[in-house]
């Protein structure tokens, strides 16, 4: 007999469904929280970066997100590839890094980060 959890989505039966068609199941990989946090970014001069030691030896999965403009608490997740206007983010073995774009005018940026146990794939 195999154990776990299932959650299947209204009108599918838990025992029968496709794992498409379930919330949750202990089969597939959940993204599991090692660290979240709020950070500030201070832009200067269209510079500045934050960095957020996690020290875990591979580069995990993380998913960050900042504010649009200083203080007005509307945040956008950040990409992971610099095309120089956004802000992103680079992530390491052992620091999750993040930059301002040249779109970011001067000012502290609030925001908040979600570190992974899983690494990147």
């Amino acid at each position: 007999m195999i154990y776990g959890i299932k959650i299947s989505k209204p009108g599918y039966d838990v025992k029968t469904a496709d794992l498409k068609d379930l919330v949750l199941s202990s089969e597939k990989n959940l993204f599991k929280i090692k660290n979240t946090a709020n950070f500030s970014l201070v832009v200067s001069g269209g510079t500045g970066q934050t960095i957020i030691n996690h020290n875990l030896g591979y580069a995990p999965t993380v998913l960050v997100y900042m504010e649009t403009k200083p203080g007005n608490g509307q945040r956008s997740r950040l990409c992971f590839e610099r095309d120089g206007t956004q802000a992103y983010a680079c992530v390491t073995p052992t620091q999750l890094i993040i930059f301002p774009g040249s779109v970011y005018s001067d000012g502290t940026y609030n925001g908040r980060y979600y570190i992974f146990h899983d690494p990147i794939e």
